[in-house]
C-alpha cells in the first residue's frame, strides 16, 4: 500500500465489491489480473473501479493500458491541480476521473489535451479556464453533420470537424485533463423542432455551469440553445455507476441500465411536471416489470426520450417538460398507447388489453386517425447578457479561433510530403483508379489519393502509409493495391480520421485470404461488375456499423479455424447465427459501443446488437457477403441468390431439419406510398413508415430507414417483410406544435397494398408565433467609411420584414431578393406594399410593411448579382437603393436558433412587430428558400 492515499476507505469498499462482482468476466480475460496484480494503493483501487463498474465492452475490448493511463492521470490531477484537490470525492470520480463520456471509443487524450492547455490555464480560476479551454477547442474543430458514430477527442482533433455530441465530448474531455469536472447534457429530441443536441456542463465554485462546446462566450451560462431548453421534455446527464457520497444523483431518474445511469436535469432548464403512470391489465390489475417508453414525435417517428420498469404496484414516473407525449407500453406482445399533454395531466392509467387479431378492421376501415401535438411553450432562457464589450471580444475571439482552426486544418497536407504523394501517384496508375471507381472516364489518380488523404485529416501519414505497404511476408499474404484503395473509399471520413494501420491491414489481408473464394464461388452468380462491387462493400469493407475498428478480423479467422467446421459454415451460412449463439453465455442491455466479435467469441458476453455485427463480421471473414439490411437495420448474410435473414431463416430451418438445403422464401409484400398533389413529402421530416418488432424496450414499431428510397412520379414502391406497419405524416407548425395523422395496417404474404399519404394542412393563422426576439445589432459594410451599427429595434417601426441574405449570392438568397423585386412590381396589389430601408416616417398604414436588408456574414463583400439586384429594386420602385447592413455569424445564429429556424441556411426572413415598450416580437421565420415564402411572409406581416 501506498503511505499516502488520495482516496477514502468508502470508494476502496465499493471498487472491491464491484471488482468482486465481475469476477466471472475477468476469469476470462487473464491480461487484466496479470496487470493488476502489479498495482497497489489508489492505482489498484481507481483500476478495479473502472474494471468492476465501466461498461462491458470497455473491459473486453480496450487495452488495460488505457485505463491505466487514466487512472495515473486523474490521480496526478488530485495532487496537483488547486481545483481538484478539494472535490468531494464523488464528483471527482464521476466527472474528472472517469473514462467515458458518452459512446466514444476510449482512447488515451487526457495527457495530449492537458500539455495543450496546462500552461494556457495555469494562472486562471476555475471559471476563466472552463471558459479558454472552451476556445481552445473552437481553435481545433467546428461543428458539422455527421454519421451517427461518436469520434473521440483524438478524432475530433484529427478531423477538425464533429456533431454537436463530438464537440462535446471534445470539450468534457479537455476539462476532465485539467481536472475540471464536465459532463455531457443531453436532450435526446426536441420537443418544438427535429433533431436534438448535447452541452456542455462544467463544475467550478461549488455548482454547475452550462457552456455550448466548440461556441465560445466570455462568459458562462450562455449557448444558443437556452432558449431551446426552456422548451425540453427531457434533459440528462449520464454516469455510469451508483458510487456516491451525497454530492452526485445516482438515482437514473432518466432511466438507465445496467450499462448506464441518466440524471435528469430538466428541471434545472424547463418547467416539469411529475408524470405518473398506473399499468393495469383489462381486469383493472397492476402489472408489474412492464416497460413504459415515454416518446416525443421527432424526425417524423415517436422516438423514446426515457424508458422505465413498472414497480410492483404498476407504476412508473418520469419528470418531464410541459407539452405532448406519447406513454408506450409493452408487456410480452401486448402493448398500448396513450397520448398526454403534461400541461394539464399529471397522471394517467394506462389499460394493457389482452392480444387480439384485429387484421381484419385494420384492413377493412383504413381510416387515418389525426392528432394534435402540443410543444412547450418557450421560456425564460438562464443566459447572462453580455455587455457590448463581451460582445464585440465573444465575436473577435470566435473569428480567431475559426482562423486558426481553418489554418490547422490547412496544414494537414504538409504531414504527407512531396516524395510520399510521388509515390503513391506513381504505385497507383489511372487504370487502378478507374478499376476501384467502376469508372471509364479519365481520372487524375493524384485527385482521388489527395481526397483520401484530405478527408484523413491529421491521420492522413496513416493512410498513406497503409496504400503504401508491402505484402505480409509473415503470412505470405498478397493483398491487391486495387483492394487496398478499394477497402478506403469504402470508408467515411470520420472512419479515414482515426482508423489506425493496425486496422487497416488486418481488414485487408484478412479479406485477401477469401477474396478467391468470394469471387470465384459465392458470387459466381452474379455478372463480374456485381462481384468486385459486392466483395468490397460486405466482405473486404471493415466497417458493419458504428463499431470501433479495432483489427481483430484476422484474429476471428485464426479463432474460427480452431473450433469450427467452416466448410460447413460457407455451405449453409445462415448456421453462423446458431454458431454464434452457441458461444453465448449471457446476453445484456446495451452497451455504448458494440462488443467486438473476438470478445464476444472468448467471454461468452454480448448484447443484441453485438450479436448482430458478430454475425456479419463472421460471415465476412469466411468471405461471404453479410451485411444489414438498409431498411430493417437487421443482419443478413447472402444465400441462395439473395440476402436473407439468419434469425427468421434458421428458425424455419431448424424447425424443418429435412429441407435445410431448400431455400426459405422471407415472406414479403408490396406496398405502394402515394404522394398527393405531385409533390415529394421528405422522409423523416414530413413522414414515415415503422414495423412493429421486439426490441430491448418492449414491443414497439421501428422506424424503416427510407432516407434513399427514390420517388418516381408520384410513387414509392416498397418490398417489405410481412407484418404490422404504421404510416405517420406530420406538418410543424413555427410555434413547435405538430397535426399528424396516422395510419396501422398489415401486410400479408403476397400482398399488393397500395396507401396514399394523408397531410395535414394549417391555416395561415396557425403559423404566427409570438416569441421575445434579440434586439440584435447590425453594421454598416467593411467598406463603408461611415462605420456604424444600428439595433433591430431602430430599423422597424411597429411591425417589419427582415431579409438576411447570403452577401456571397447563393441561389436560396437570389430567389429571395427575385421573389422580393417581383412583389413591388406585381400589378393588382395595393399602390405601394413596401417600404424599401428604413421605416423612419412611421407610416404603419395596413398595406405597408417596411423590410430591412441585411447581408451575412459582416465582413463579405456583396456578390455582383446581388448588388445588380438591388439596382433593379431601386429602379424599379423609384426608390433610392436600400442600405444593406451586415449581420455577424454570431448575431444571425442567434437570430435564427431563437426563432426556432435551421440556422446553418441563408437566407432568412423574420416577420416582426414591436411593442410599446420597445420588445421586438417575432410572428414568422423561415430559412432557406421555399417558392412563395416572400408572399407568405407580407401575408402574415399584415395579421
Amino acid at each position: 500500500m501506498s503511505i499516502f492515499s488520495l482516496l477514502d476507505d468508502e470508494l476502496r469498499d465499493y471498487a472491491d465489491r464491484r471488482y468482486a462482482e465481475r469476477s466471472h468476466l475477468i476469469a476470462t480475460l487473464p491480461h487484466i489480473s496479470d496487470l493488476l496484480s502489479t498495482l497497489d494503493g489508489d492505482r489498484l483501487t481507481l483500476m478495479k473501479l473502472a474494471y468492476g463498474s465501466l461498461p462491458c465492452n470497455d473491459i473486453i475490448d480496450d487495452d488495460p493500458s488505457t485505463l491505466l493511463s487514466f487512472v495515473d492521470h486523474a490521480l496526478m490531477l488530485r495532487r496537483t491541480m488547486d481545483w481538484t484537490r478539494n472535490l468531494p470525492l464523488d464528483i471527482f470520480i464521476h466527472f474528472v476521473f472517469w473514462p467515458r463520456i458518452n459512446n466514444e471509443a476510449l482512447a488515451d487524450c487526457r495527457p495530449l489535451c492537458y500539455r495543450e492547455l496546462i500552461n494556457r490555464v495555469h494562472d486562471l480560476d476555475a471559471t476563466h479556464a472552463m471558459l479558454e479551454t472552451n476556445y481552445w477547442c473552437a481553435e481545433h474543430v467546428t461543428y458539422h453533420p455527421s454519421d451517427e458514430r461518436t469520434l473521440n477527442a483524438i478524432g475530433a482533433l484529427n478531423l477538425g470537424l464533429g456533431r454537436c455530441g463530438e464537440e462535446s465530448t471534445l470539450l468534457v474531455t479537455a476539462l476532465r485533463a485539467i481536472g475540471i469536472p464536465a459532463r455531457q447534457v443531453y436532450t435526446p429530441r426536441w420537443a418544438h423542432c427535429d433533431d436534438n443536441h448535447a452541452w456542455v456542463e462544467a463544475y467550478v465554485d461549488g455548482r454547475w455551469r452550462f457552456l455550448g462546446a466548440c461556441e465560445p462566450e466570455e462568459v458562462p451560462d450562455r449557448g444558443w440553445f437556452d432558449k431551446a431548453s426552456t422548451r425540453a421534455m427531457l434533459v440528462h446527464a449520464r454516469v455510469f455507476c451508483d458510487f456516491n457520497e451525497g454530492n452526485v444523483d445516482v438515482s437514473a431518474s432518466a432511466g438507465g441500465d445496467e450499462s448506464l445511469l441518466l440524471c435528469n436535469l430538466t428541471a434545472d432548464y424547463a418547467p416539469t411536471v411529475d408524470l405518473l403512470v398506473h399499468v393495469v391489465d383489462d381486469s383493472g390489475r397492476p402489472m408489474p416489470d412492464a416497460h413504459v417508453s415515454f416518446e416525443l414525435l421527432n424526425m417524423a417517428e415517436y422516438y423514446p426520450i426515457a424508458t422505465a420498469r413498472t414497480s410492483d404496484h404498476g407504476e412508473a414516473h418520469m419528470t418531464l417538460g410541459c407539452g405532448s407525449v406519447r406513454v408506450h407500453v409493452s408487456a410480452g406482445d401486448r402493448t398500448a398507447d396513450h397520448m398526454v399533454d403534461t400541461t394539464t395531466i399529471h397522471e394517467l392509467t394506462v389499460v394493457v388489453p389482452v392480444v387480439t387479431d384485429d387484421t381484419e378492421s385494420l384492413d377493412r376501415d383504413r381510416v387515418w386517425s389525426s392528432i394534435d401535438l402540443v410543444a412547450p411553450p418557450s421560456g425564460t432562457p438562464r443566459s447572462l447578457p453580455l455587455t457590448d464589450e463581451q460582445q464585440r471580444r465573444t465575436i473577435a475571439r470566435r473569428a480567431y479561433a475559426e482562423t486558426l482552426r481553418t489554418a490547422r486544418v490547412r496544414g494537414f497536407d504538409a504531414l504527407v510530403d512531396n516524395a510520399t504523394r510521388q509515390s503513391l501517384s506513381e504505385r497507383y496508375s489511372s487504370d487502378c483508379i478507374a478499376a476501384v471507381t467502376n469508372s471509364d472516364t479519365d481520372i487524375a489518380n493524384s485527385d482521388v489519393l489527395q481526397r483520401l488523404l484530405t478527408s484523413a485529416g491529421a491521420n492522413a501519414p496513416v493512410i498513406a502509409r497503409f496504400l503504401l505497404s508491402s505484402d505480409n511476408t509473415a503470412t505470405q499474404t498478397h493483398v491487391p493495391d486495387t483492394d487496398r484503395l478499394a477497402l478506403l473509399t469504402a470508408l467515411s471520413s470520420k472512419d479515414l480520421c482515426d482508423v489506425s494501420i493496425k486496422a487497416l491491414n488486418d481488414a485487408a489481408c484478412s479479406a485477401a485470404t477469401v477474396r478467391d473464394y468470394t469471387l470465384e464461388h459465392v458470387l459466381s452468380d452474379r455478372n463480374p461488375a456485381d462481384r468486385w462491387h459486392w466483395y468490397v462493400r460486405y466482405v473486404l469493407n471493415s466497417r458493419v456499423a458504428y463499431e470501433p475498428l479495432l483489427g481483430d478480423r484476422e484474429q476471428l479467422q485464426h479463432m474460427l479455424a480452431k473450433d469450427a467446421d467452416i466448410e460447413s459454415l460457407r455451405e449453409q451460412p445462415l448456421r453462423v447465427w446458431q454458431y454464434l449463439r452457441d458461444h453465448v453465455v449471457e446476453t445484456i442491455a446495451e452497451t455504448p459501443q458494440p462488443i467486438c466479435p473476438t470478445g464476444v467469441l472468448t467471454t461468452g458476453v454480448t448484447t443484441t446488437r453485438s450479436t448482430a455485427i458478430a454475425f456479419v463480421s463472421i460471415c465476412r471473414a469466411l468471405g461471404i457477403p453479410a451485411r444489414f439490411d438498409p431498411q430493417t437495420g437487421e443482419p443478413q448474410v447472402y444465400c441462395d441468390g439473395a440476402f436473407r435473414n439468419p434469425t427468421a431463416s434458421l428458425t424455419a430451418e431448424l424447425a424443418t431439419p429435412t429441407s435445410v438445403t431448400e431455400p426459405v422464401i422471407a415472406q414479403t409484400a408490396q406496398l405502394t406510398v402515394v404522394t398527393p398533389h405531385g409533390s415529394h413529402p421528405s422522409y423523416g421530416t414530413d413522414w414515415s413508415l415503422g414495423r412493429l418488432v421486439n426490441t430491448e424496450q418492449g414491443t414497439d414499431f421501428s422506424s424503416l430507414d427510407l432516407w434513399n428510397e427514390p420517388w418516381q412520379d408520384d410513387r414509392m414502391p416498397l418490398t417489405l417483410e410481412v407484418g404490422r406497419y404504421r404510416l405517420i405524416t406530420t406538418v410543424r407548425l413555427p410555434n413547435g406544435n405538430q397535426q399528424t395523422n396516422e395510419l396501422t395496417f398489415d401486410l400479408r404474404n403476397g400482398q399488393d397494398k397500395s396507401v396514399t399519404l394523408a397531410m395535414r394542412e394549417p391555416s395561415e393563422d396557425e403559423l404566427l408565433e409570438h416569441i421575445v426576439v434579440d434586439d440584435a445589432t447590425f453594421h454598416t459594410a467593411a467598406d463603408d467609411d461611415s462605420q456604424h451599427t444600428r439595433k433591430l429595434s431602430e430599423m422597424l417601426a411597429s411591425r417589419g420584414i427582415v431579409a438576411i441574405l447570403d452577401a456571397h449570392g447563393s441561389e436560396p438568397s437570389i430567389h429571395v431578393l427575385d421573389e422580393l423585386i417581383a412583389r413591388l412590381t406585381r400589378g393588382g396589389f395595393a399602390a405601394q406594399s413596401m417600404t424599401v430601408g428604413n421605416s423612419d416616417s412611421g407610416d404603419d398604414a395596413i398595406d405597408v410593411v417596411p423590410v430591412a436588408f441585411v447581408a451575412c456574414p459582416v465582413d463579405a463583400p456583396l456578390s455582383a448579382t446581388l448588388r445588380t439586384m438591388f439596382d433593379q429594386l431601386s429602379t424599379r420602385t423609384g426608390h433610392t437603393a436600400p442600405p444593406v447592413w451586415r449581420c455577424d455569424e454570431t448575431t444571425y445564429e442567434r437570430l435564427t436558433r431563437g426563432m426556432y429556424v435551421d440556422p446553418d441556411k441563408l437566407p432568412m426572413i423574420l416577420v416582426t412587430r414591436k411593442e410599446p415598450d420597445g420588445t421586438i416580437i417575432g410572428t414568422y421565420a423561415s430559412t432557406g428558400y421555399n417558392v412563395g415564402s416572400v408572399d407568405l411572409a407580407f401575408r402574415l406581416a399584415t395579421k
